[in-house]
């Protein structure tokens, strides 16, 4: 099921120490998880450095060889920097850091199994439609291949 995937990247997330470490270090603050969020019904508080795990879609049936489930992970900090100018060119500090916690969060989530792993990522980093806020997202894909007794335990 989905929720058990949830349930236990959530738990991969909570305990790592390298994400906390990160986040304290550099943004003043442990991260925060959020599971199922809604865009359209934000938090009205900064609670950056964030993670949030989308429920995702799964396809199962007796026509497939493989079950295949794939959740959804964005990531979000608030730029306080802004753009930094050295010479003629402009770069964005902070989307350094977005891609450092992103590629923390994906190492994280690709372990957090050993019996079914992720076998694709699309990653990508928004760092413009909803600035000050810089987005990360990964959609994560877990196929376990279909044979007699098959069941996903996680």
């Amino acid at each position: 099921k989905i929720a058990d995937i949830t349930a236990a990247w959530v738990t991969a997330l909570e305990a790592s120490t390298e994400l906390s470490t990160y986040c304290t270090t550099e943004f003043g603050k442990d991260v925060t998880i959020f599971v199922n969020f809604n865009a359209k019904n934000k938090p009205k508080v900064d609670v950056t450095p964030l993670v949030a795990i989308y429920p995702g879609s799964k396809q199962e049936g007796i026509g497939n060889a493989d079950y295949v489930y794939t959740l959804g992970v964005s990531w979000v900090l608030k730029d306080v920097t802004g753009p930094t100018k050295t010479g003629k060119t402009y770069t964005m500090p902070y989307l350094e850091k977005l891609d450092a916690m992103g590629q923390i969060i994906q190492k994280v989530l690709t372990t957090a199994s050993s019996e079914h792993l992720i076998t694709d990522i699309q990653y990508s980093i928004e760092p413009t439609d909803f600035w000050p806020m810089i987005i990360g997202h990964m959609e994560m894909t877990i196929s376990v291949p279909v044979t007699l007794g098959t069941g996903l335990a996680y």
